[in-house]
Parts: C-alpha cells; sequence; structure tokens
C-alpha cells in the first residue's frame, strides 16, 4: 500500500519508475517499513532515500491521519477473524476479561483503536509484543522435550480444519465418506473406524472444507491402504483402522487390524433372594470381539519426499555454515585490526619504542 503510494508519487515528482528496477523497490519498501514504525508514535514522519535509482535521491513526507486513510480497508478487515473466533467459542465480548495484543502491528494506533472498540474494554500489554510469540514457541518446544523440565502448562492445541475419509463404497453400504476429525478437535486425537470388507481397500484423507484453507494448500492429505484383507469363514471381515492426529498436528494411520466376534456362555450369577427355579439357564450367551491380528498399512501423503528433506537439511547446513564463515572472518578482521591499532600505539609510543629501528617504523 506504501509502496504504491510513493512509487506513483515519485513517477510524478521525479519521472522515475520505482518498480520497473528491483533493487529500487527494495529500498521503497525498507524505507516504507521505517516509515510506518515511525508513524506509530509520530503524527507525521519524513521519506528520505538516497540514489534510489538513476542517481536519483527522493524524499515525501507523510502524515498519520494520510497513513490510516491509505490503511482503512486493511485495517477493517481485523473485525472478521475477531467476529470468526468468539463465534466458534461459543462465546461474546461481554464473556472476554481481558485482551492482550501482542505483534509489531498493534502498535498502529488505528489497529488499536479497532480493535479496543470492537471488545468495549481497554486493551492490555503487558507482554513482550515483539518476542512473546516466539517465547511460547520455545516454551512448548521445551515443554515437548525430555531434555528440559519446566513449570507445568496446560496447553491444549486444536485441528484448525475438519479432515474427512473417503473410500470406495461396497454393495452392503451407501456412505462413502466421513468427516472423522472435527474443526476445533482437540489434539493428540485417536479415532477408530470399522469398515466391513472382503479384500484390501484405499482411504484418502482430505480437507472437509477447502475453501477455509489458506490459498495454495492442497486440500489432499494423504491415501493409506490397508492389505491383505480376507473374509472370514465366507463373510466380510470385521476391520478396524486406526487413525490419529499427533501432537504436531501430523495425520496418520497407525494401525488396521481384523477383528472376530465370538459367542460365548458366561455364568449368570444367582440374586439374592430369587426364588430357585431349576430349570433355569445358568448360563447366557454374549458377544465378544477378539483381535485376529494386524493388517499391513502402506501410505502416501503430501508431505515432502524424505530424500528431499535430507537435500533441504543439507542446504540449510551449509547456508547455516556460510553465515557463520561471514560473522567469523567479521571477528577475525576486527581482531587483526585491533591488533594492528595496539601494536602501533606499542611502537610509536609505547613499551616497544626503544626496540624498534626507527627505519623500520615506516
Amino acid at each position: 500500500m506504501l509502496v504504491d503510494h510513493f512509487a506513483a508519487q515519485f513517477k510524478t515528482k521525479y519521472g522515475i519508475d520505482v518498480k520497473s528496477n528491483g533493487k529500487a523497490m527494495i529500498r521503497l519498501m525498507a524505507g516504507c517499513e521505517k516509515l510506518k514504525k515511525v508513524l506509530s508514535a509520530n503524527a507525521e514522519a519524513p521519506l528520505n532515500i538516497e540514489s534510489i535509482m538513476e542517481d536519483r535521491d527522493v524524499s515525501s513526507m507523510m502524515k498519520r491521519a494520510e497513513f490510516e486513510e491509505l490503511a482503512q480497508e486493511l485495517i477493517s478487515r481485523v473485525e472478521a477473524p475477531l467476529k470468526k473466533v468468539l463465534e466458534e467459542a461459543g462465546m461474546t465480548t461481554e464473556d472476554i476479561d481481558s485482551v492482550e495484543i501482542v505483534g509489531g502491528s498493534t502498535r498502529i494506533p488505528a489497529l488499536k483503536e479497532r480493535i479496543q472498540a470492537f471488545f468495549g474494554k481497554d486493551l492490555s500489554s503487558t507482554l513482550n509484543q515483539d518476542e512473546a510469540i516466539a517465547r511460547g514457541a520455545a516454551l512448548q518446544c521445551a515443554m515437548l522435550s525430555p531434555t528440559f523440565k519446566v513449570r507445568d502448562f496446560t496447553i491444549q492445541d486444536i485441528t484448525n480444519y475438519p479432515i474427512k475419509m473417503t473410500w470406495q463404497p461396497t454393495p452392503e453400504e451407501e456412505e462413502t465418506e466421513l468427516v472423522v476429525f472435527n474443526k476445533n478437535n482437540t489434539i493428540p486425537s485417536t479415532k477408530i473406524l470399522t469398515f466391513y470388507r472382503s479384500e484390501p481397500f484405499d482411504l484418502e484423507a482430505q480437507y472437509a472444507e477447502p475453501e477455509s484453507i489458506p490459498a495454495g494448500i492442497n486440500p489432499w492429505v494423504g491415501r493409506f491402504s490397508i492389505k491383505k484383507v480376507e473374509p472370514i469363514n465366507g463373510e466380510a471381515a470385521c476391520v478396524k483402522v486406526k487413525a490419529r492426529i499427533n501432537i504436531h498436528g501430523v495425520l496418520t494411520v497407525e494401525s488396521a487390524y481384523v477383528v472376530e466376534e465370538v459367542v460365548k456362555e458366561e455364568l449368570v450369577e444367582e440374586k439374592e433372594g430369587a426364588a430357585e427355579d431349576l430349570d433355569a439357564p445358568l448360563t447366557r450367551k454374549v458377544k465378544k470381539l477378539i483381535k485376529k491380528g494386524d493388517l499391513p498399512v502402506v501410505s502416501a501423503t503430501s508431505s515432502l519426499d524424505r530424500s528431499l528433506v535430507n537435500e533441504l537439511r543439507e542446504k540449510e547446513m551449509e547456508m547455516i555454515a556460510s553465515d557463520k564463515l561471514v560473522v567469523d572472518t567479521e571477528m577475525a578482521k576486527n581482531t587483526l585490526e585491533e591488533f594492528i591499532y595496539d601494536t602501533r600505539s606499542k611502537v610509536n609510543g609505547g613499551i616497544l619504542k626503544d626496540y624498534i629501528n626507527p627505519a623500520d617504523k615506516e
């Protein structure tokens, strides 16, 4: 928004097209980011960029009111997610005791005013707005790690989008899909699905509401093939499939197994005071499910291939090593420069002046 505004202004004022030059655009974006931060605390702020392109210096001024007018459409969007969060939680603004804001953008006065007006109460900023999210993520990692011992906090994660399973129907059934994990389902979570099959079959997992997921995200999650399914006593086998979303939000089919209904007779305990009936049966028939054996499961998901993950990990390590080399080189240069100045001082008038030939000093 600010970049478009100043790019159009500079084209009219200086006759240069900033958008045609990649380096100029990067410098303009950096300048606009700085301007936005300054306007959060000041009524107006300057924008000065030297040699932005074609050896031209550019400058401009912007008032906070002008910035808020330009950003009005963006700022107005904040209410929609706030309403959605309250609706999904089954709450109203009256149920909220305190509103804590974090993140750099919450320093924009117009945004704070819009949030405060929505909740109808003063906003709280007792946390470090820049570091709160990163610190919370680090704390959650420490809680998950067996290496660290931290104070116990109850943090219950949920699924942001519902996930359904689909399958090919059989003559005996009409349903072909089921939402297994609903939206806001707490995780980790395990669900057991029951199928009656006489042969191997496939399950496909995908997001149940693809229109609600972020743009560019593949709604297909994965395919899980249940192998070596065979009929039992000439009838379809009862197959149990265990689907699980782990603590990291990753969906897997942990296992599949066959169970068999077995009819057994159990003794019936006599009740005290009951009339004796010698002809009454002392047993009853009950059905029990007996696990017969595990079935192999072949999974194919939309996650990255293991070889590609290893390749990307190697590239990341190379970049880390490259960054470390830059830092180490700068430290070595600083150490060398410090040594040179220190030695020069000692030679010219310090403890080494009597040991150096005047001709060698030059």
